[in-house]
């Protein structure tokens, strides 16, 4: 009896060393709850959800071309979807040729005028017809040529056929008075004067011309939609407007990583999108984010073009869904930085950071957005997704956008699961820009991407337990 109280009395320091790790484990995983319902909290996703929107000089760009073969591909690996052509290089683009009335613009402007032909129009929309994808035409109203407009949008729909959603009559008009595109006491009743003229002058040469408006951005933006769809609803064939969470002004350090992810910054999303939602809800119209992302300016080096910026807008794409709205295009060009999701340099196409994120959501696109509670310690920033899918199938994203904690999600279902397989969107670090992988693997050099694996969630009596470490994402689907 001796040896073994001397033999235990040793043990007891020693299994109190093995358990002190443990238990200091178990308190840097706090526990989230996450509770899904079979409430459908908005429509099914559409299939042509995700886009992509560039400045409409990229439409005399020889990318769009079918034998860009990486581009391509990535572009199929998002599904059907939509191309936007905009930007505040519209007011800086004419159609067919660089007459008198564009060089007077060259004043307004340090960029030369792009003058846009036939051609352009073709190679696009046959580009766009060869993957699947919808083209929305953006065209001049801060020089104004009504005339100009209607020529351009007849060769549009009579060439794009039904690959083209409909003509966009200028870019973030409620601010043209202070951007010098009109007088600084620019307001609504000269804005909807113009626009009329427009959409008089299209009708007249092309009638039946979708128009899409009114790529509005700002404050003033928000209090002329209503007024905007009160007097013409009738003549807008989808509602489009644009939203950036936030900006980088000039001279300043600009926003950081922690902003983006941050509470606040979900919290005016939230806000900004049920205001336009509820807008628009009266007239039955499609609401779609023409022209979005990060930072307003091009984005925010070390944070629009980070592995940050991947779990942002997973999470930013389902909130979008979650208030019913169609569609959003994400603002970018062909350069490598800023907030382009699709990255071009030296003739090779590559996944940037955001496009990882994009590429989460779409996985979980294919259904209809359902009500969601979580709970979870006021220190931990956790959020979660759910989107009831075909045949019984349920997908439930978890991203975690906290710095420092992980988080053991516990997952109540709806109803009975057999089972669950799990992918997750990692990176290396919170600002980096390379070794991001979705699924434990990266996008191919060729564009390609699937799942190198998939982990499988045990189900028990409708309840599902996740593990999701700081700044990282779990897409779950359950199968019944």
């Amino acid at each position: 009896m001796g040896l073994y109280r001397e033999a235990l009395s040793r043990m007891i320091p020693l299994l109190a060393m093995l358990l002190l790790p443990l238990h200091a484990f178990a308190q840097s995983m706090p526990v989230v709850s996450v509770r899904v319902f079979q409430k459908p909290v908005a429509p099914s996703i559409p299939k042509d959800f995700l886009g992509l929107s560039y400045e409409a000089p990229a439409l005399t760009s020889p990318y769009f071309d079918i034998s860009n073969r990486v581009y391509v591909q990535l572009l199929r690996n998002l599904g059907p979807g939509s191309f936007r052509f905009g930007g505040n290089s519209v007011e800086n683009t004419f159609w067919l040729q660089a007459t008198a009335d564009a060089n007077q613009t060259t004043r307004r402007s340090l960029r030369r005028p792009t003058v846009l032909k036939g051609a352009d129009l073709d190679r696009v929309f046959r580009f766009a017809r060869a993957i699947g994808w919808h083209v929305i035409l953006g065209v001049n109203l801060g020089h104004f040529n009504p005339q100009m407009a209607a020529d351009e949008a007849h060769y549009a729909v009579t060439h794009g056929g039904r690959t083209l959603t409909g003509i966009e009559i200028g870019n973030e008009a409620d601010l043209y008075g202070s951007n010098g595109w009109r007088t600084r006491d620019w307001d609504y009743a000269q804005y909807h004067r113009d626009f009329i003229a427009y959409v008089s002058a299209i009708e007249q040469e092309t009638p039946g011309t979708p128009i899409v408006a009114p790529a509005f951005c700002c404050s003033l933006g928000y209090r002329w939609l209503p007024q905007l769809l009160h007097d013409d609803a009738a003549d807008i064939h989808l509602v489009s407007f644009h939203m950036y969470p936030l900006y980088h002004a000039p001279g300043s350090k600009g926003p950081t990583a922690e902003q983006l992810l941050s509470t606040k910054v979900a919290r005016w999303e939230d806000q900004h999108l049920q205001e336009l939602a509820s807008d628009v809800a009266p007239y039955r119209l499609p609401l779609r984010m023409a022209e979005t992302n990060s930072v307003a300016g091009g984005g925010m080096p070390g944070v629009s073009d980070t592995y940050v910026a991947a779990l942002w807008v997973a999470d930013y794409l389902f909130r979008v869904a979650e208030h019913g709205l169609s569609g959003v295009n994400f603002h970018g060009g062909f350069f490598r930085g800023g907030y382009s999701p699709i990255w071009e340099q030296n003739g090779v196409f590559s996944a940037a950071p955001e496009y990882y994120g994009i590429l989460l959501f779409h996985q979980a696109s294919q259904g209809r957005p359902v009500q969601i509670q979580v709970e979870a310690p006021s220190d931990i920033n956790v959020v979660a997704h759910a989107v009831a899918g075909s045949k019984g199938r349920l997908y439930v994203a978890i991203i975690n956008k906290d710095f420092q904690n992980g988080a053991e999600v516990h997952l109540l279902l709806p109803s009975s699961f057999r089972y669950g397989a799990l992918i997750r969107l990692n990176g290396p670090a919170a600002n980096a820009q390379d070794g991001i992988t979705l699924g434990g693997r990266e996008v191919s050099a060729d564009g390609t991407w699937s799942p190198a694996n998939h982990e499988h969630v045990t189900v028990s009596d409708r309840m599902a337990i996740v593990s999701v470490p700081a700044l990282s994402a779990a897409l779950v689907t359950f199968y019944k």
